[in-house]
């Protein structure tokens, strides 16, 4: 990422903003896929979710 360190401008603004977009997206897609997963593992583990409830058809 090309930056000018006189002004803290991006060289290239709409690469850059594209590219933080990207990253706050995939970092919300890992946030949310983990804490489901911990939410699942939980509710497995207290017995209030059984395997069956998560399997999902494939069609």
């Amino acid at each position: 990422m090309l930056v000018d360190n006189n002004n803290l401008k991006t060289v290239d603004n709409k690469l850059t903003i594209e590219t933080i977009i990207w990253q706050v997206v995939e970092n919300a897609i890992d946030k949310i896929v983990g804490a489901l997963s911990s939410l699942i593992i939980g509710l497995m583990q207290d017995g209030l979710l059984k395997e069956e409830v998560i399997k999902i058809p494939v069609q």
